[in-house]
């Protein structure tokens, strides 16, 4: 990558019109199953009172598009979320047994549905990062900014077709990050909405597979 592939590549891929069908396809699909999603907090409520009596909602700062920080909102899935250091592999100690159950059926993100009414998220981009980590990345790797050239997505081609067992999952990882821009820069490059709602739909195939429906 140099200035010449990012102004061929990028630059000429700001479509307006693309913009606007995948911001009302986010609105589109995210507005019901938000309000559907409404019907399980009460239960999740339930489940981390019963389990530790604390905050039920997380919130934790991610970089956005042009670099911009915002809120992004999950289900709180760890103990002491007030010190979580999301440079520290360590982290998955905290995680508690019903915040281990929520994290792998995905369900702690549901509240992020409301980052993606609010413009903060789309459905599909590349994943947010702690503005800690993205110091780091962007110290170590080369054109890791590219990826904060457009909205953050809830899922994206990194996470459907990126070897699992090369996932940077907590701390820093700086070898498999770099492995995962391959793949951001990959849709940045190729993005389309055939391609956005092809990445749907093999999302929702791997969260049914997981939950086992």
């Amino acid at each position: 990558i140099d200035a010449g592939w990012f102004f061929s590549n990028l630059y000429n891929k700001k479509d307006k019109f693309y913009e606007f069908i995948k911001r009302s396809f986010d609105l589109i699909l995210s507005v019901p199953t938000f309000i559907i999603s409404l019907f399980v907090y009460p239960f999740i409520f339930i489940f981390i009172k019963i389990q530790d009596g604390g905050d039920v909602f997380y919130t934790s700062k991610r970089i956005g598009k042009d670099g911009k920080e915002f809120s992004l909102y999950k289900f709180r899935s760890m103990t002491d979320i007030k010190n979580v250091d999301s440079t520290n592999k360590n982290e998955k100690k905290r995680i508690t047994k019903f915040g281990d159950f929520i994290r792998k059926t995905r369900i702690d993100e549901l509240p992020q549905l409301i980052n993606v009414i609010k413009g903060n998220l789309s459905l599909i981009g590349p994943r947010p990062e702690t503005p800690e980590l993205v110091r780091e990345y962007s110290n170590q790797i080369a054109f890791y900014g590219i990826r904060h050239t457009i909205i953050p997505g809830l899922s994206g081609y990194a996470q459907i077709y990126q070897d699992h067992n090369n996932v940077p999952k907590f701390g820093i990882s700086t070898k498999e990050t770099e492995d995962k821009l391959s793949y951001d820069v990959y849709y940045l490059k190729h993005r389309s909405m055939l391609l956005d709602f092809s990445l749907i739909i093999k999302t929702i195939k791997v969260l049914i597979g997981k939950t086992g429906l």
